[in-house]
């Protein structure tokens, strides 16, 4: 049986939907998707008020709170500090007037006249940013460490790191971080950026009502969550097998937020989901996991495909593998009869597409975890190359639902 369409949900999938919501515009992750879709999902489940939802791959935060908003539970965990941080603070409610308290220390003058953050050693800084702004970003992170109180720091150096983007040379681009001749900004640029951004949250602080349940972020890896809670249902969406390399992605607001070296971010991104090329197998128990049959059939076409990196077919492997302890450790999350929600892309490398939705599906089996429908959200098309090569070739992006059995 093949997947339900539900296309008046694709819509929903991009976090762009949330550019103009309060609280989920404080940061547009740009690997997430909407409130809308996580409420969609919610009802489908029919949770009440009251009860309790896990985000394995907790993102910029919005499953928790659009769980919160809806009067739910929620703890959601990612293995990177920023996206936690976006995360946390996205709940954080304190008073306008404590943020203009500290505002009003947040000056040119005075930022310039900060002892300076201690820099990343990371290579990276010294090509996004000439001295000059290098130095400026290092006092604005230093005087944001000045402040004692931990809710009005998050929420200061969010609107800081937001910033960092724009006043350096390197953007984002799919899933890496480039290096582009675009100039640095100048000192009164970036400053007024982080007014901009802290006037947004202040006009969503004014308005703001209580939230109706609670929700955190912890620093966790997917495949080793230790919960003594049991939750009623999981909303997430894992890294797709596509190569995006969030540890470079977000090098700059994970290096500047949290003074990471470089072997650390290495170490990091050897550490994280297989979902691209440079993460390596951990020491993992994958006992009972054996690969399916349909990604057996994948992989066979890969190795004999011409592909522009020779790890795509050990990466797309090892993710499963890994979404495999992940499920297992889910199931054991989940109360008996809860639900499991995860949305996922398909893929394609070299013309192959790999059926990541049905993959997942009979992983899911395999950690013991019943499959209730795979629901088609949108197709994606592919990149401009792969049109030329391999002419239009649109691959899923489906919500697979898994069910803990009650026995």
């Amino acid at each position: 049986m093949g997947p339900v369409n539900r296309k008046d949900w694709g819509k929903f999938i991009s976090p762009s939907v949330d550019k103009q919501t309060p609280f989920y515009r404080w940061y547009l992750y740009k690997h997430g998707y909407s409130k809308r879709l996580v409420e969609q999902i919610i009802a489908k489940f029919k949770l009440k008020a009251g009860q309790s939802v896990l985000d394995p791959f907790c993102g910029g935060g919005t499953t928790l709170l659009a769980a919160a908003e809806n009067g739910l539970n929620a703890v959601g965990f990612d293995i990177m500090s920023f996206p936690v941080l976006v995360s946390n603070t996205k709940m954080l409610r304190p008073s306008v007037s404590n943020v203009e308290k500290y505002e009003k220390k947040f000056t040119l003058e005075k930022i310039r006249v900060t002892k300076p953050y201690s820099l990343p050693d990371i290579k990276i800084f010294e090509k996004a940013f000439n001295k000059k702004t290098l130095n400026f970003l290092l006092k604005f992170r230093g005087k944001i460490d000045d402040i004692k109180k931990p809710a009005l720091k998050n929420i200061f150096l969010l609107c800081y790191l937001k910033t960092l983007e724009k006043a350096g040379r390197a953007r984002k681009s799919g899933g890496f971080l480039r290096l582009t001749k675009a100039r640095n900004a100048s000192q009164k640029k970036i400053f007024t950026q982080f007014t901009k951004f802290l006037d947004e949250v202040k006009t969503d602080l004014k308005a703001a009502s209580k939230l109706k349940g609670k929700a955190q972020a912890k620093v966790g890896d997917s495949r080793k969550i230790s919960s003594k809670q049991k939750f009623d249902a999981v909303i997430s969406s894992p890294p797709y097998p596509n190569r995006h390399d969030y540890t470079r992605v977000y090098l700059l607001e994970e290096a500047l937020g949290f003074n990471k070296n470089d072997k650390e971010i290495k170490w990091l991104r050897y550490k994280t989901l297989r979902s691209h090329v440079e993460a390596k197998k951990q020491k993992f128990d994958a006992t009972g996991y054996v690969r399916p049959a349909k990604l057996t059939r994948a992989i066979k076409k890969l190795e004999k495909k011409d592909l522009n990196n020779p790890k795509i077919v050990e990466m797309i492997d090892g993710f499963f593998e890994d979404m495999y302890l992940t499920l297992k450790n889910v199931k054991g999350c989940v109360k008996a009869g809860g639900k499991v929600g995860f949305v996922i892309s398909n893929a394609r490398y070299a013309g192959v597409p790999v059926l990541t939705d049905e993959i997942l599906r009979d992983v899911g089996k395999q950690a013991g975890l019943a499959t209730k429908e795979i629901i088609l959200l949108r197709n994606r098309g592919n990149s401009s190359q792969q049109m030329k090569e391999y002419n239009r070739l649109p691959a899923r992006e489906s919500l697979v639902i898994f069910e803990k059995s009650l026995g």
